[in-house]
């Protein structure tokens, strides 16, 4: 009888448990919310880095 080369899914080395069983991957409607949020993030950073330079340009 073969053996499974990994360790099981459900086990942890540090708690015993994995917490995926707790906390189950982001969901759609989770996915579409980060990536608004980083896409705001990163929009708004690129602006205040091309305003920096072209302040620092301008000077």
């Amino acid at each position: 009888m073969p053996h499974d080369p990994r360790p099981a899914r459900n086990t942890s080395f540090i708690f015993g448990h994995s917490d995926s069983r707790y906390r189950p991957l982001l969901n759609q409607e989770e996915r579409d919310r980060l990536h608004i949020w980083s896409m705001i993030v990163a929009l708004s950073t690129s602006a205040a880095g091309t305003t920096l330079l072209l302040t620092a340009f301008l000077r």
